[in-house]
């Protein structure tokens, strides 16, 4: 993973195996980009609604990558497309840190001017109207509660980035953290406990980036995130044996609303009256939408609160490498059983229960 060339995210580390076309929900062996499914120590992080990735990860937290394009497991059956499965890293008898920062900014690299015609005639505009710079921090601390017996991994990453095509006024404002924690615990040999959890609260302001007509305080604002917690008992009663059983709690939420007005004159986002509190969300103040080159103003016209609740129960047992009278080579064997259960609320409207389109009229 130190060594291939990505982002330092497992989606764009994914790209690089063969039969994958790369992007942040991938094509994988001709299946459409909701078609795949995630696994986080074997814990299925999948978004239940739209079927593609529901978290971010401290990329210094995983152990490695297995991309599955064919010949999938029995457990695989649902999945179209290919099997991504995270495995984080686990503690031991040695307190280990692990910290970096990593910042890039385009005003390190050259710019291009304007281009004119003869004539004056603006042809292209410069480059310098563009932004670009993105900044992350990540810890990891890992090490033993009681040696030998229980071990503990916590991550951190923050990760921040500010991106404007050209002419755009404001940037695209990506806030998000992610925390991770696993506990390991192994009190006999034929017993091993595990509990993960990990949570991503995110939000990106300014997400209109395709229209340089949008004013302000009509950007929208876009918070994601959620929690995934998961309790599981391995049981080894034999050399090839496996017994796993799994409890997992999944909670994702989308909300799309305005951006929330600010004090902060520096920001140039959308500014709160004098005796408005900062932050406050404005559902009353109805969104006017520009048509034929006239501007979005007055707020954002368009309101979602979306909210995916998962429970999945798993058990199964595993016997491999059996010899069978009569067969010859090894032969292995599965069953088991999976219950999921999904509570999807989606809530969306217009503020103030309307719109209006103001037409830009060239003569």
């Amino acid at each position: 993973l130190e060594r291939v060339p990505n982002s330092r995210s497992y989606q764009d580390a994914v790209g690089a195996t063969a039969g994958v076309l790369a992007g942040g929900n991938p094509n994988m062996g001709g299946a459409s980009s909701n078609e795949n499914t995630y696994m986080m120590d074997g814990v299925n992080v999948t978004d239940p609604v739209t079927g593609t990735f529901s978290l971010n990860f401290n990329y210094d937290a995983m152990e490695q990558i297995e991309v599955a394009t064919g010949a999938f497991d029995a457990e695989d059956a649902t999945n179209l497309g290919g099997v991504i499965r995270l495995v984080t890293k686990t503690g031991s008898n040695q307190l280990e840190f692990d910290t970096s920062i990593y910042y890039e900014t385009a005003a390190w690299a050259p710019k291009m001017d304007a281009r004119f015609g003869a004539d004056g005639a603006d042809l292209a505009p410069t480059d310098f109207d563009s932004q670009f710079s993105s900044m992350s921090f990540n810890g990891l601390i890992s090490g033993p509660v009681v040696r030998d017996k229980a071990f503990l991994v916590v991550s951190y990453t923050m990760e921040r980035s500010l991106i404007a095509r050209v002419g755009i006024d404001l940037p695209r404002d990506y806030e998000g953290h992610y925390v991770y924690a696993k506990l390991t615990m192994q009190p006999t040999a034929s017993n091993r406990f595990t509990v993960l959890s990990q949570i991503q609260p995110t939000t990106i302001d300014n997400t209109t980036q395709d229209n340089r007509f949008v004013k302000p305080e009509a950007q929208s604002r876009q918070a994601q995130g959620g929690i995934v917690a998961s309790a599981q008992w391995d049981w080894f009663p034999g050399t090839d044996v496996t017994v796993e059983s799994k409890l997992t709690l999944q909670q994702n939420y989308i909300e799309t609303s305005g951006v929330p007005c600010t004090h902060n004159k520096r920001l140039g986002y959308n500014p709160c009256e004098p005796e408005e509190l900062e932050n406050t969300y404005d559902f009353k103040t109805p969104g006017r939408l520009g048509i034929n080159n006239a501007y979005d103003s007055g707020n954002y016209y368009y309101y979602q609160f979306d909210d995916r609740t998962r429970w999945s129960a798993v058990s199964k047992v595993s016997a491999l490498d059996q010899q069978i009278p009569f067969l010859t080579g090894d032969h292995d064997f599965k069953a088991g059983f999976e219950i999921d259960v999904l509570r999807w609320d989606r809530s969306v409207g217009y503020t103030n229960n309307i719109y209006y389109a103001d037409w830009n009229q060239q003569t």
